[in-house]
This record gives structure tokens, C-alpha cells and sequence, in this order.
């Protein structure tokens, strides 16, 4: 049975691709011109195809075909090209074994996002003046690129590509390191989510010449990246404006009643991201299922928007408060969740949150690495959050959240940083202190219960002054705004029982300290 598929890459082909042994397969190249590079079609005709279920015939034969079968947010869907253009701080991943067409989807990237750098380990050997490929030269490709990467990410390159194989957890959990430190939101681009790939047509159409048997260890390898958190990712710019207006709130109610303003934020060295779902790395079977359902592959980098109305103060962090569709709120629960309970945010759902998070808590598998980049930062000049200007403030929704007519279950929480004396951490933020102000969210919606809230100025206070950390606190703005986000995940370095015993490595780079050596054995 024929089956083909194509490579494309920069420059000139390299010959060790083009010059393949084989009794069942005949080679022919033919030259175009992409619109921003020239790529090499390699059209493999009469190969048999491998042992899987669609063997070669499941592969694209040309660029258009293959990036047709990409169907991916960032690069077809209108409006999420418009926003992620602005975004200011998007690291996009595209992955996958040699010869799956990495080169096809990132040139097509660098045309789509032309504020764009992209660097990838193998661009050390496409020089005229390029080292011969050995142990020591591919481990220096892989951290010249990562100091790449870094520099971009320090000069606040607004669309950061890397096309790097990383097929295995391990790998990518450098890069994860990088824009968990630097702030940057996460999309990954998975090539064999597209399409079945034949190690046998694989090795033809790479461009480093590699063997089959190489090629098959890896397709083997590849291993699923699941993050920490799914949720919804903001512009910062934005983010900071919500940080500027809790600001603004918590200084009008100081002026008007000093007992019932909340602490002001310490330390906004954070990572803005509204919370969908803990589902810790996919490391149980139901949180595995959520991350692979259809549901959240759908929404998986595509634009959307969250109306938030208010902010809270609970066990040292401060959150902005955000309104979900009925659409966003199924994402937060798995697919064997019973609806009959949607309204609810009760003691089941604050204890499998709880398991989840015991789940993460041990840092022999993963580490929450910490945003060193102030959000604050982000805010454009002191109209941010308000004043004349549209493009400089946030934009309005046409109605204002009530909050006696909310269900709990349509609400969550965006982390904007932590009160003095509290060190900021993610993990910790949406663990006990979103399970605490749960809680009091199902009381303060209750149609029956007792007016809680007090009006001043702007905005209703609720509080709830209880002692020994489990004071909560929730303003209510009398403006409801919408904020343009994408739908990603929290990704964070961790291990997987493949990946278990490079952890160490990834840890040491991600506290700075000098990264242990290792054999990349080919790993490009």
C-alpha cells in the first residue's frame, strides 16, 4: 500500500535525507516557493505502509494538505489570531518526531505573528559554517537554544516560536521552566495529534538523515503534556489594569471606612491565569480523561471572554473574581460529572479539589516555579483601569454581575498576587484559600440568606471576619468588565514515570544553579 508525506525546512535540503537505501521506495523532489521560505516536497511513492492502524496512508503529501489537517486555533481561527497578535507574552511549542512537519506549521507561524522570534536547536547546524553533529555539538545546540529563548523572553519578544522535537516530558519541561519564570502563556502544537505517523515515512521525509530504527524510538517516546491548572490566560496588560482597579477599590474604602478595606497587594510577581480546573498533570485516570476529552481539546487555544465583576482577599492572596458561560463552566468539571448538582459548590467538590492538590503537593515530582516578572509592570500609564480612553481601559460589559443570581459553580478566580507576609505560589493560592472563599460564596449567593453585603461607594463588601486565617473578603464592582483571554493550560516542569529520572536536571535549571550533563543521543 502507497502512502507519503512531506518535510519542509529552511535553507537547502539536506542531502543525507534525499539519498535513501531501499529496494520499495523511490524518491523524487520537487522545488516551490512558500510565502516566506523556500521548502522541499519529498513525495515518497510505493512504500509500504507500517504497522499501524493507518499506516502511511493517514500522512498529508503536501504543505497545503498538511497544514490542513493542523487545525489549530493560533493558526485558522479569525479572532484568536487577532487576540493572540496582542497578547504580549505567547510561547508557542510545536512539537513532534523528526519529519511530522514541524517546519511547515512553524514557518507558517512566523507568517501569522510577524512580531514573532523563533529559534530551534538545530538552527546551529544550518549555518555555511556549521559544527559536524556529535554528543558535545547537539548538547550545545540544545543550550544555546535555551539561552535563546531567554534572551527573547528577557527583551519581551510579544511571540516567542520553538520547534524542538520534544517528544518526551523532559525535554519540554526546560522551556516550561523559562515561561513559567518569564510570565509567558503556554500553546502547544502536537503534531501527531493531527495525523497518524509512520516511523518508515518519517525516515525519508526528515531532514537529518536519520534512521528508521531511531525514528521508531522515538515515535515511541512521545508522552502527553498535561499541565497543572486549565484555565484562561489574559493579556497582561490586561491583568494589570484588574491590579489597578483592586487598587483603586481598596483605597476609596480605606478613605470611607478603614475597618472594611482589604490589604493591599505586597508582591504582584505573578503569572495571571483565571482557574478552569486542577487537574494536576493528568496524573489520575478521571484528570487524564479531562485533559484528553473532546470538549477541552475543542476550546484548547482559542480565544474567548470572561466577565469579571469583583475581587477577594482570603488567606493572603488576592483574586479577581470571574463570571463564567454555561460553555466555560463545563470545563472546569470532568466528563463523568453529574449535572444534577451544577449549581452547587459544595462539600464534594471543595474535597476532590483538596485530593487533587495532595496529589501535587510533593516536590520530588514537579515544582511550582515562581514569575519573577511584576505584573504591575504591564499597567500602560494611570488611566489603566479607568478614564476616557478606551484602548486604555477595560472594556465594559453592556450588564453588571448580580451576585444573588449566580450560580457558585459559574464563578472562579484569577490569582493578581499576595498581601504582605505571604509568599505568592500558585498552587498554593488555588488550593485552600479558593476552596475557603467557595464556601463562602455558596452562603453569600443564597437567595435566602441575609443581606451581607454593604454598600460603599462602587462597590459591596462582604465580609466575613472570622479569626485564625479564615477571614474572607469580596468586592463587588459596580462595574462588570470583559477581558479577551485563550483557553491553555498552567504548564509546569514535572515528571512522568519516563521522564522520572531527569527531573533533577530540569529542577537545577530552574533554581539557576548549573544544570547536570547529559547525552542528548540525537534528541534534536
Amino acid at each position: 500500500m502507497a502512502g507519503g508525506t512531506i518535510a519542509g525546512h529552511l535553507g537547502q535540503a539536506n542531502p543525507a535525507c534525499c539519498n535513501i537505501t531501499t529496494t520499495t521506495t523511490t524518491t523524487t523532489t520537487t522545488t516551490y516557493t512558500h510565502p516566506t521560505v523556500q521548502l522541499v516536497q519529498l513525495q515518497v511513492q510505493g512504500m509500504e505502509a507500517g504497522s499501524g492502524d493507518a499506516g502511511g496512508a493517514d500522512c498529508p503529501t503536501d504543505t497545503t494538505q498538511l497544514l490542513d489537517r493542523v487545525d489549530i486555533p493560533c493558526l485558522k481561527h479569525e479572532a484568536t489570531l487577532g487576540f493572540l497578535r496582542t497578547h504580549g507574552r505567547l510561547f508557542i511549542l510545536v512539537r513532534g518526531p523528526p519529519g511530522s512537519g514541524k517546519n511547515i506549521v512553524a514557518a507558517e507561524l512566523e507568517e501569522l505573528y510577524p512580531d514573532c522570534r523563533s529559534y530551534w536547536s538545530d538552527k546551529l547546524f544550518s549555518s555555511p559554517v556549521a559544527p559536524e553533529r556529535s554528543t558535545v555539538s547537539i548538547r550545545e545546540s540544545h543550550d544555546l537554544c535555551l539561552n535563546k529563548i531567554e534572551g527573547f523572553m528577557k527583551n519581551d519578544v510579544p511571540v516567542i516560536i520553538n520547534r524542538n522535537t520534544n517528544v518526551m516530558v523532559w525535554e519540554i519541561s526546560k522551556f516550561l521552566v523559562l515561561a513559567s519564570r518569564y510570565g509567558y502563556t503556554v500553546i502547544l502544537v502536537d503534531m501527531p495529534h493531527h495525523f497518524v505517523l509512520d516511523p518508515k515515512v518519517l525516515t525519508a521525509t526528515n531532514n537529518k538523515g536519520l534512521g528508521e530504527s531511531y525514528i521508531t524510538r522515538r515515535v515511541r517516546q512521545w508522552e502527553e503534556v498535561h499541565p497543572f491548572a486549565t484555565g484562561w490566560s489574559p493579556r497582561p496588560r490586561d491583568a494589570a489594569k484588574l491590579l489597578h482597579r483592586y487598587r483603586q477599590l481598596t483605597k476609596a474604602l480605606h478613605d470611607e471606612d478603614p475597618a472594611l478595606a482589604p490589604k493591599d497587594v505586597a508582591s504582584s510577581n505573578v503569572f495571571p491565569f483565571c482557574l478552569a480546573r486542577v487537574c494536576v498533570f493528568g496524573r489520575t485516570t478521571p484528570e487524564s480523561n479531562y485533559c484528553s476529552s473532546e470538549k477541552v481539546k475543542k476550546a484548547y487555544g482559542r480565544h474567548d471572554t470572561v466577565r469579571v465583576f469583583g475581587y477577594a482577599t482570603t488567606r493572603g492572596f488576592v483574586f479577581a473574581m470571574a463570571e463564567l458561560t454555561e460553555d466555560q463552566a463545563s470545563l472546569v468539571k470532568g466528563h463523568d460529572d453529574s449535572g444534577s448538582d451544577a449549581g452547587k459548590v459544595g462539600e464534594k467538590e471543595v474535597d476532590n479539589l483538596a485530593q487533587r492538590m495532595c496529589l501535587s503537593l510533593s516536590p520530588s515530582n514537579w515544582e511550582d516555579i515562581s514569575c519573577i516578572v511584576d505584573l504591575a509592570k504591564f499597567a500602560a500609564s494611570e488611566k489603566c483601569g479607568g478614564g476616557d480612553d478606551e484602548e486604555d481601559s477595560l472594556r465594559r460589559a453592556q450588564d453588571k454581575t448580580d451576585l444573588k443570581g449566580t450560580l457558585p459553580s459559574r464563578i472562579t478566580i484569577m490569582p493578581l498576587g499576595s498581601v504582605d507576609g505571604t509568599e505568592y505560589s500558585f498552587a498554593r493560592a488555588v488550593g485552600a484559600p479558593w476552596t475557603l472563599l467557595a464556601e463562602k460564596l455558596r452562603s453569600w449567593t443564597a437567595p435566602a440568606a441575609e443581606e451581607a453585603a454593604k454598600k460603599v461607594g462602587d462597590v459591596q463588601v462582604y465580609a466575613d471576619t472570622e479569626s485564625g486565617g479564615e477571614a474572607c473578603c469580596l468586592l463587588v464592582d459596580d462595574e462588570t468588565v470583559e477581558l479577551d483571554v485563550v483557553f491553555t493550560g498552567y504548564y509546569q516542569p514535572h515528571t512522568t514515570p519516563l521522564s522520572r529520572n531527569t527531573w533533577s536536571l530540569t529542577r537545577n535549571f530552574g533554581r539557576g544553579r548549573p544544570r547536570g550533563r547529559r547525552s542528548y543521543d540525537r534528541d534534536y
